[in-house]
């Protein structure tokens, strides 16, 4: 009976613990969506809460992402070095996004969301209309951690940021990763959320030292000579 108790007691406690990490977790990813935040029997089903209504089942039930995913990488490599720039990086990370979701048997309705974004950016490259820097309000992400991207916005609105493609690529794969994080955040798991943003925040430096690389050094006028 005693050791009985002790186990009921040790499980009670590791709930606990795993509890409190998990809202600490949550906590710091500073999530904006307040929907994200109800749990039990206070949660709401409605579609910005992620319920599994009849829409979101007609859109992604019958969805063939895998044969999506091919078609889109290869019109994206048929463009060749016009996809060197930071529309082309942000629908590679797109894919890769879609690719890394579906490995893991996302059935959320994030990877068609990806494949959706990587798609019209693919589209936009091919005619040379539609392409805009601003990132979509996906239906299955939350914003998280507005501080970061605040830095992000700062590094796109930088004078270098359109002529360094290093830039760019990392800026652009960087907004992917936040959107994925709040994809994650959005399906409550806030562990690998967090993981994800830690990354983003290791790649914030290499954006600024990509920058400051690409940035030209001032020009020094030449001494006038008839000056002493």
């Amino acid at each position: 009976m005693k050791h009985s108790l002790m186990t009921r007691t040790c499980v009670a406690l590791s709930a606990l613990v795993a509890g409190c990490t998990s809202t600490a977790s949550r906590d710091a990813l500073q999530v904006q969506n307040p929907a994200v935040l109800q749990r039990g029997i206070d949660a709401t089903q409605d579609n910005a809460a992620g319920a599994a209504t009849p829409a979101w089942l007609d859109l992604h039930r019958t969805a063939h992402n895998a044969s999506a995913i091919d078609s889109i990488r290869t019109r994206l490599d048929a463009l060749g070095p016009h996809k060197d720039n930071y529309f082309g990086f942000k629908a590679q990370c797109w894919l890769d996004a879609a690719r890394e979701a579906r490995s893991h048997w996302n059935h959320w309705g994030f990877v068609e969301e990806a494949l959706r974004e990587a798609s019209r950016l693919t589209a936009a490259l091919e005619t040379g209309a539609g392409l805009y820097a601003d990132n979509p309000d996906l239906r299955t992400a939350a914003v998280v951690r507005p501080d970061l991207w605040k830095q992000i916005l700062i590094a796109k609105a930088a004078p270098a940021f359109a002529s360094c493609s290093h830039a760019q690529r990392l800026t652009a794969c960087a907004e992917i990763q936040m959107i994925h994080a709040g994809h994650e955040a959005w399906t409550r798991d806030f562990k690998a959320s967090t993981q994800r943003v830690d990354d983003v925040t290791k790649t914030l430096p290499q954006i600024g030292a990509a920058l400051a690389a690409c940035t030209p050094p001032v020009a020094t006028p030449p001494p006038d000579p008839l000056r002493k």
